[in-house]
């Protein structure tokens, strides 16, 4: 009786330390447009997808269940190539990596176009200074 415990046991904690259930894969980032010089800095817009892979028992085959997509703006030191910042701007669930781009800078903003709309980041921090909400109450006339 003892080694059928002994055998079921060991049965169960080989099982068990199996990687069947879901596990997160983070895609390589990729760059979103060309780059934008702005004084001594260099921005650069970047996304990655990160994705919930489910493997079933019956199967074996992978299935990706859920997607989310990162959107980052990096700031370099444009002497050194040296990350200075990187703010993660967006979070989206299942979003398409596509039409997400810089549009240039005014002053000590970077406007950017980002799948909610027009996007003004600070340039010295990258915080979200306005979104398309904010920019539209301001403004009238885009409405």
């Amino acid at each position: 009786m003892t080694m059928r415990l002994a055998v079921g046991l060991a049965l169960i904690l080989t099982l068990s330390s199996c990687k069947l259930g879901p596990n997160w894969v983070l895609s390589p980032p990729k760059q979103l447009g060309p780059p934008l010089r702005s004084g001594d800095r260099l921005y650069i817009l970047t996304s990655q997808f990160n994705s919930r892979i489910d493997y079933s028992m019956d199967s074996f085959q992978p299935q990706v269940k859920d997607t989310d997509l990162f959107t980052d703006l990096w700031a370099l030191d444009v002497r050194t190539a040296a990350p200075l910042w990187r703010k993660r701007l967006r979070t989206e669930r299942n979003a398409p990596m596509e039409h997400q781009e810089m549009l240039g800078a005014e002053g000590d903003v970077l406007w950017l176009l980002l799948h909610q709309g027009l996007t003004a980041v600070s340039a010295a921090a990258g915080d979200v200074v306005a979104d398309a909400n904010s920019v539209q109450a301001r403004n009238a006339s885009l409405k």
